[in-house]
């Protein structure tokens, strides 16, 4: 929209919208860490955000937390988890 993209920037917009524990913008901060497309990868961080979503009911979240735990991707592999977060 007539501006140019700043990776960096847009990061620490993003960073900065989760302050106040908003579950969508935690949710979208966890894809950005896990896909490390506009910024390095980092599935731990990804993860933390991914949860904190989740426990605050956005059930998107809830999906990628289960599916995190069965993979053991930024955190230790935990079928038991795994169950719970994607019934």
């Amino acid at each position: 929209v007539g501006c140019d993209r700043d990776p960096e920037m847009g990061m620490e917009w993003l960073e900065k919208s989760t302050i106040r524990g908003n579950p969508w913008h935690l949710f979208r901060l966890g894809q950005v860490l896990s896909d490390g497309k506009v910024c390095r990868q980092d599935k731990k961080k990804a993860f933390e955000n991914f949860l904190k979503a989740a426990e605050a009911g956005l059930q998107e979240a809830q999906k990628f937390v289960g599916i995190m735990y069965f993979n053991g991707e930024g955190t230790e592999q935990n079928f038991r988890q795994a169950q719970e977060w994607l019934e």
